[in-house]
C-alpha cells in the first residue's frame, strides 16, 4: 500500500491523503485518510479513530479494512486528550473488576491469554500465554521469581510503547499486576530506557497512585496477593532491548546478551526464573480479561490476532 498527499506538507505530516494499493500491476484506488497529529488518524468517509487496531492493509493480508471501530479500541487515551492519571483512567475503564478477574485463578487467566490469540508486539510475536506458561508452578521455598517489562524501545523511528507509557500508564500497571499473579511473581521490573524522562515520570506518579489506592503492593485489590513493582531507568544503550543484556543491565552489569540455553524462563533475572514481556503486550491484558478472549482474537487477521498499535512514519 502507498499513499498519495491530497491536501497538506509532506506525507507523514498533517493534511489529507489517498491510499492506493497495486495489485496485478495495477493501482487501484483505497481509503481517503487525515492525518491530524502524529499519532491520530482518522478516515474521512467513516469518522473514526485509527489510534490502535488490527492492521490488516491491501494486498498483504488480504482486501480488507485496517479501521478499529472506536468500541473495540482499547488504547483510547493516545491522543493525550486525558490525564493519564488514575481518575480519568478508571473513568475509562481500567482498575474496573481487578479483584474478579484475580479470583478466577493464575490456570484461568493464562488460557484465557492463549485463547485470545495474543502474541508478543515487542518483535518476535511469541505468544504471550504460552509464554507465561513456562514460568515453574512450583519453585524451593523462598526461590523468587520475576516478571520483567520490555519499556526500553530503542529502535529507531520506533515510538509506540513511548505513548503507551505517556498516556496510559495504568493499563500497564494493571496488566503488570494480573500476569503476575498468573504466573506467581516475587516482583516486577519495568526497564524503561533513560531517553523517556517524561514518561518516566508519568509512570512513576502513577505507580505512586496505584501502591496509595492498594492496588499493588500488598494485598494488591484486596485478592491476598503481594506485588512489588519497581521502575529501572537504563542509560542509553540500544543491546538492553535485547531480553538477556535487559537483566545483565538490571543486574548491574554491562548490557550485554547471555548465551542461550538456559532461557529466562528458567535461569532469568538473578538466577531467578523471569518473564520478559513488552510493553504493548502487557497493557492489554486487562481488556482481554475484561472483555474475553473471543472479542480480542475477533479483531485480527490469520496469526496476527487482536489489536496492533502501528506507527506511520513519514518525511
Amino acid at each position: 500500500m502507498i499513499a498519495d498527499r491530497l491536501t497538506g506538507s509532506n506525507v507523514g505530516r498533517v493534511g489529507s491523503y489517498r491510499a492506493y494499493d497495486v495489485r496485478d500491476g495495477k493501482m487501484e484506488q483505497g481509503l481517503d485518510f487525515i492525518i491530524e497529529a502524529s499519532r491520530v488518524v482518522t478516515l474521512c468517509q467513516r469518522s473514526h479513530m485509527l489510534r490502535a487496531g488490527s492492521v490488516s492493509f491491501p494486498g498483504w493480508f488480504g482486501r480488507h479494512s485496517f479501521l478499529t471501530l472506536n468500541e473495540d479500541v482499547a488504547f483510547t487515551n493516545l491522543a493525550g486528550r486525558e490525564s493519564p492519571y488514575l481518575g480519568a483512567a478508571k473513568k475509562r475503564g481500567a482498575w474496573d473488576g481487578t479483584k474478579r478477574i484475580l479470583a478466577l485463578g493464575p490456570d484461568k487467566i493464562i488460557q484465557e491469554v492463549k485463547d485470545s490469540g495474543l502474541r508478543g508486539r515487542g518483535g518476535a510475536g511469541f505468544p504471550t500465554g504460552m509464554k507465561w506458561s513456562f514460568m515453574p508452578k512450583t519453585r524451593p521455598e523462598g526461590r523468587p521469581a520475576y516478571l520483567v517489562i520490555n519499556a526500553d524501545e530503542s529502535e529507531p523511528g520506533s515510538c509506540k510503547d513511548r505513548d503507551i507509557i505517556r498516556y496510559e500508564p495504568h493499563k500497564i500497571i494493571e496488566g503488570i499486576l494480573i500476569a503476575g499473579f498468573s504466573m506467581g511473581v516475587t516482583a516486577a521490573y519495568i526497564y524503561i530506557r533513560g531517553e523517556f524522562y517524561q514518561e518516566y515520570l508519568v509512570l512513576s506518579q502513577a505507580l505512586d497512585e496505584a501502591y496509595k489506592h492498594g492496588l499493588v503492593g500488598k494485598n494488591a485489590c484486596s485478592s491476598g496477593y503481594d506485588l512489588d513493582i519497581f521502575i529501572h531507568r537504563g542509560a542509553g544503550a540500544y543491546i538492553c532491548g535485547e531480553e538477556s543484556a535487559q537483566l545483565e543491565s538490571l543486574e548491574g552489569r554491562k548490557g550485554m546478551p547471555r548465551l542461550k540455553p538456559p532461557f529466562p524462563a528458567a535461569v532469568g533475572l538473578y538466577g531467578c526464573p523471569t518473564t520478559i514481556n513488552n510493553v504493548e503486550t502487557i497493557a492489554v491484558v486487562a481488556d482481554i480479561m475484561r472483555r474475553g478472549s473471543k472479542w480480542f482474537s475477533s479483531l485480527g487477521r490469520r496469526i496476527i490476532l487482536g489489536q496492533r498499535f502501528s506507527v506511520f512514519l513519514g518525511m
